[in-house]
């Protein structure tokens, strides 16, 4: 095989991966899967972040910074990260792939998703290189992209995933410090 055909079926694949991802309605019982999941992710990452400090309760009471926050974050972290680390790394349940792979998949979906972040912070993202390279951030990202894979594996949708993410950024920000933490700039 040539290197013009492995591009092509390799585009053709990750193509059809992000239709799929996107075409993919849930059904109620995927959502109430995906908030079972996203609620045992907040139990554990409360219990986890509470205990070591990490997270730290304080309101963000700006309307403007409450809007910006939740309009942007559905875009970039949510959607963009959930698009490459879940839609295109990862085979869509329609596919026909055999559990070991998609095991494998998803192992190097979370070690990415994972060196992802420190690697934002040195270089996009100078502001959140500590948090991001944080021991317990990271520990609280590995288990936020196990319940985006989970559900995406589960449901075929990454409307499941994204509105995880989204939600956990938004809430994280807004209420648990992440404004701080990484040295946003307020509206």
């Amino acid at each position: 095989m040539n290197l013009t055909t492995t591009f092509s079926k390799l585009t053709s694949v990750l193509g059809d991966r992000i239709l799929s991802g996107f075409s993919t309605i849930p059904t109620g019982s995927d959502w109430l899967i995906g908030l079972s999941v996203l609620a045992v992710y907040t139990l554990v990452a409360l219990l986890i972040g509470i205990w070591t400090g990490f997270l730290k309760w304080h309101f963000q009471a700006s309307k403007l910074a409450i809007i910006k926050i939740t309009i942007t974050s559905f875009f970039a972290p949510a959607l963009l990260e959930e698009l490459f680390f879940r839609a295109i790394i990862l085979p869509h349940p329609s596919e026909d792939v055999d559990s070991e792979k998609i095991l494998l998949w998803s192992v190097l979906g979370l070690f990415l998703f994972i060196i992802y972040h420190p690697l934002n912070g040195f270089t996009f993202f100078p502001t959140g290189k500590e948090t991001f390279s944080n021991l317990i951030f990271l520990t609280l990202a590995f288990l936020l992209g196990l319940a985006c894979s989970i559900t995406y594996l589960y449901a075929g949708s990454i409307s499941i995933p994204v509105v995880i993410h989204w939600i956990t950024v938004v809430v994280w920000l807004l209420f648990f410090g992440g404004i701080e933490r990484l040295q946003l700039d307020e509206p």
